[in-house]
């Protein structure tokens, strides 16, 4: 009899433009605005290594996620999503992370996080530097028995852009990669 053997620690869900596996970056623009660029792998200043996330030119409806691709969590298995921002304008201070699961990663569950003035490590108001943003896990109010498969960071507010990387969940845990998905 064969068995699995399952490491669980931290999983890392971006940090350099590792396009294989589990983690899947993909932007959506807003569609009144052509000036907005989501580069879900930019040189142009990281925190960690060498790529980041940039936005440039933001406006309400751009959007960004992060997916699991055929894979999922259970979010109770950790206890922190937490990732770093360094925002590029004074009017870039408002992120809600959403939190999707569903076979298409369409149905929303838990609650939306609002990263904006002093919450979770971001300071509002503070640009030109990295921040580190540490948001517990239950914050996002999973129900019992809740799988995730997407995160998605939509900015509120119109603004100059950012930069975000070393997105990591924090915990015990691991991606299921089940067959078939979910259980």
């Amino acid at each position: 009899m064969l068995s699995a053997l399952i490491c669980r620690a931290d999983v890392v869900l971006y940090d350099e433009p590792q396009l294989t596996g589990y983690q899947w970056a993909s932007e959506k623009k807003s569609p009144s605005n052509s000036t907005v660029i989501i580069e879900t792998c930019s040189y142009n200043n990281a925190c960690s290594g060498v790529a980041s996330i940039e936005g440039t030119n933001i406006t309400i409806g751009s959007k960004f996620s992060i997916s699991f691709g055929n894979g999922w969590i259970y979010p109770n298995e950790f206890t922190a999503f937490v990732f770093h921002i360094n925002v590029k304008g004074l009017n870039g201070g408002r992120i809600n992370v959403h939190v999707y699961s569903g076979v298409n990663s369409d149905i929303e569950v838990g609650t939306k996080a609002m990263v904006q003035g002093n919450t979770y490590g971001f300071v509002g108001g503070q640009y030109g530097v990295w921040q580190t943003v540490t948001i517990p896990i239950s914050a996002f109010s999973f129900p019992d028995g809740t799988y995730v498969n997407r995160f998605t960071f939509d900015p509120v507010l119109a603004s100059p852009g950012f930069f975000i990387d070393a997105i990591t969940l924090i915990g015990n845990g691991v991606i299921h990669y089940p067959n078939p998905y979910p259980p």
